[in-house]
């Protein structure tokens, strides 16, 4: 799946080009010694590259997102001679970054480190001031927008959960839960990404229910409809979806099994009560990508 390979969102890679090139790393410079490792000085150069590793499909979502940024920045006449296959890739050093593959832009990312180390930083604290407050910004980058990379005790990225569901599922959850009506939604279903990293399934499991019913209060509120009384998952549903024809509703009953399959899951394990089945990580990463169905489907419903 292409979209896997691409599971960093660009909004996540800008803001890591930024922080680099505050403390001296440029993009021209990242993309020159990303070229030298890997034997690439123009846009051909990166498109051969893609296409014999990672396919004709990554190659395509590469230049299209390539030549997407790119018109944002320069002149439309300037296009054909700055994007073209001879043109360096010093040309397009920022655009380029933010669409490589995953694995290019984290290595990428680690030359821009390296970099910082060898510069003439001079920030409050020294270098590794500096790199250890790079490492906790990367971090919470990755951990607010569901990218599913982390950072080992040294400093190299491993993976931290699947980037199919990351790229298929939580990380379009996180573009809507930017509506200011949907913050606590949002705060669980980050700190369900977090107890995943630790690793903490039934906490996840528990962090992934809470979204789903902080996004069901959030679309009540929304349209008016009191709370019930009694506020579990299957009465919240009942409240925004109510059998009864002529009460008020926000939405059909025909999701039902797609919005309560995390709380539902969370009933019947240990994240919910003792005695229950244990969570595997495998089913804790299944349920977060099933909370965040639920608060794409949510999101929909707010007026």
């Amino acid at each position: 799946m292409p979209g896997a390979m691409f599971s960093i969102p660009p909004r996540v890679r800008r803001a890591i080009l930024d922080l680099l090139d505050g403390w001296g790393a440029r993009p021209p410079a990242v993309i020159a010694e990303l070229g030298q490792r890997r034997g690439i000085y123009t846009v051909g150069d990166l498109m051969g590259i893609i296409n014999d590793n990672y396919g004709g499909e990554a190659r395509a979502q590469f230049g299209g997102t390539l030549m997407q940024w790119f018109e944002r920045l320069t002149p439309p006449a300037l296009h054909a001679s700055s994007t073209g296959m001879d043109a360096p890739l010093r040309n397009v050093a920022a655009a380029a970054l933010v669409a490589v593959p995953d694995d290019l832009f984290l290595l990428a990312a680690e030359l821009g480190r390296e970099l910082v180390a060898r510069g003439d930083v001079l920030q409050s604290g020294g270098i590794d001031y500096t790199l250890h407050q790079y490492q906790e910004r990367l971090i919470e980058l990755f951990v607010g927008n569901g990218v599913p990379w982390e950072l080992d005790e040294e400093g190299r990225f491993v993976p931290s959960g699947s980037p199919t569901v990351a790229a298929a599922a939580v990380q379009p959850a996180m573009d809507v839960l930017d509506d200011p009506r949907l913050t606590d939604a949002r705060g669980h279903l980050i700190e369900a990404q977090r107890r995943l990293r630790e690793p903490d399934p039934e906490e996840a499991v528990d962090e992934a229910r809470q979204a789903v019913e902080a996004a069901m209060l959030a679309v009540l509120d929304a349209h008016g409809i009191p709370w019930p009384g009694t506020r579990t998952p299957d009465q919240l549903y009942n409240a925004l979806a109510p059998t009864d024809p002529t009460a008020p509703r926000a939405m059909s009953r025909d999701a039902i099994e797609l919005v309560l399959a995390a709380p539902r899951f969370r009933g019947r394990t240990a994240a919910g009560h003792a005695g229950g089945a244990p969570v595997t990580l495998g089913e804790a990463e299944a349920t977060v990508a099933a909370a965040a169905a639920a608060l794409l489907y949510l999101a929909d419903k707010l007026p």
